[in-house]
């Protein structure tokens, strides 16, 4: 049901806030994998030009660790926006 949501297109319109909001459940019953995804697409839709930015400081509440090696290696690290030591701790 989730990831209906996620993927319909007038989710992207959500503010930073309910973002926020969103990503600091712990109760939610969605993939940490589906989480980053739906945050790239979110910072690129609201930031076209500085969306590593956009998303700065809510990559926090995204929990690395709970992703498999496969997602961390080919859906995180392309994107660029964790640093080597949040993608090490990951993996471990």
């Amino acid at each position: 049901e989730i990831n209906k949501c996620f993927g319909a297109s007038s989710s992207l319109g959500i503010s930073e806030r309910c973002m926020k909001m969103i990503l600091s459940r712990d109760t939610l019953n969605a993939k940490e994998i589906d989480l980053f995804k739906f945050l790239i697409k979110w910072g690129k839709e609201n930031e076209k030009e500085n969306w590593k930015e956009k998303i700065g400081d809510l990559v926090g509440y995204i929990r690395f660790p709970l992703m498999s090696m496969k997602e961390l290696i080919r859906e995180v690290r392309p994107e660029g926006v964790i640093s080597d030591q949040v993608y090490i701790e990951a993996l471990e």
